[in-house]
């Protein structure tokens, strides 16, 4: 069972959740919209660091933003997707040192990747839409 860690928080349009965190080991995580009827926002910073058993993400479009670290060194992390309009922000090193991460399908409307995918060596497709204006 997908037990994954909540943390209220405020933001400019009301209450929302961040995750950060989870209690067990899992190979696919499909992240909700929604905690208890309120919205899920933020991946907070290292909150699947170093999990090693993740294979596969699915990112909702209702995160706005990916804090710095929240996947780095999950060694056998091999597919990010993000679903919907999504268009989050991403934190310093998001995927830093994924070193098993082959493909990232990135949303229409994300504008800044940053380092977000340093040292992930075996990176062989990434999607970039036209809204990306820097690298």
């Amino acid at each position: 069972m997908l037990k994954l860690k909540y943390m209220p928080i405020k933001t400019s349009n009301g209450p929302a959740y961040t995750v950060v965190g989870c209690e067990t080991d899992m190979a696919s995580v499909s992240l909700p919209e929604r905690y208890r009827f309120v919205p899920v926002v933020r991946i907070s910073r290292r909150a699947f660091a170093e999990l090693s058993s993740l294979l596969e993400v699915v990112i909702p479009p209702s995160i706005t933003l990916i804090e710095d670290h929240a996947f780095a060194r999950c060694r056998n992390l091999r597919q990010v997707r993000f679903i919907g309009p999504a268009s989050p922000e991403l934190g310093l090193n998001v995927f830093q040192g994924c070193d098993t991460l082959e493909r990232v399908e990135l949303p229409d409307g994300i504008r800044l990747i940053g380092d977000a995918f340093y040292d992930c060596s075996a990176l062989k497709e990434l999607r970039l839409p036209d809204s990306v204006c820097s690298i």
